[in-house]
């Protein structure tokens, strides 16, 4: 009889969880951020292995658009570290992102410490819901935060989720990355250059001074 595999919940079973299942590590300037999704899709990581990419190579739409998002930067969903909030395989059911991702929660928390990672992209409201309600922040879209996560601080930056099955989501997110950019630039001098945006990018994840910073608004005060 095959398994029903959408019904898998590795929620309930955390202390045995790989720390290497639906978890990428970066390369280059993309080791230093990890970006959090919501959950496994089942014609992507499930099947296939690999974030993004159906078992055939073919990269899914939602991975399309998050490169042209992170193209600005030099960067691609190849290049960048890449989990899931959710570890277990939902399908459909979005209600139990929330349930499932607090008990994820320490999955995430050990593969966050399991690398440099200095940057943390999270996609979608519903991860975005999870990371608010166990970190007590207001942590809100487009906005850079400096926020401690165990024992260290990152920079968080909370998109919509890529999907194209929200359009406007995408043109969202695109605008986001723009004005961030443009605001790094104003604040280092810097003109319109893509080299100099990943330098930028690169000087701001190297100079935090997770000690003192509220928040990333006041490292950009600084540079």
């Amino acid at each position: 009889m095959a398994t029903n595999i959408s019904a898998i919940h590795n929620c309930n079973n955390v202390a045995n969880f790989p720390l290497e299942k639906f978890f990428q590590r970066g390369s280059g300037h993309g080791k230093k951020i990890l970006i959090v999704g919501e959950s496994p899709a089942m014609n992507g990581w499930v099947k296939s292995g690999r974030a993004f990419y159906t078992v055939d190579g073919r990269l899914l739409p939602s991975g399309r658009n998050l490169n042209i998002l992170l193209k600005s930067l030099d960067l691609s969903v190849d290049s960048c570290g890449f989990t899931e909030l959710v570890k277990c395989v939902i399908g459909k059911e979005r209600k139990l992102i929330s349930e499932c991702g607090k008990k994820c929660w320490p999955i995430f928390v050990s593969q966050l410490e399991a690398d440099n990672f200095k940057l943390i992209i999270t996609l979608g409201l519903e991860t975005l819901k999870v990371f608010n309600q166990l970190l007590e922040s207001n942590l809100e879209v487009g906005r850079l935060t400096n926020i401690q996560i165990g024992e260290k601080k990152y920079l968080v930056l909370p998109l919509f989720h890529p999907s194209p099955i929200s359009p406007y989501n995408h043109r969202r997110n695109l605008q986001i990355m723009r004005s961030i950019l443009e605001d790094l630039k104003r604040k280092t001098a810097h003109k319109n250059s893509l080299d100099q945006s990943i330098q930028i990018m690169d000087s701001l994840l190297d100079h935090i001074d997770t000690s003192k910073l509220a928040s990333a608004n006041d490292q950009l005060k600084n540079i």
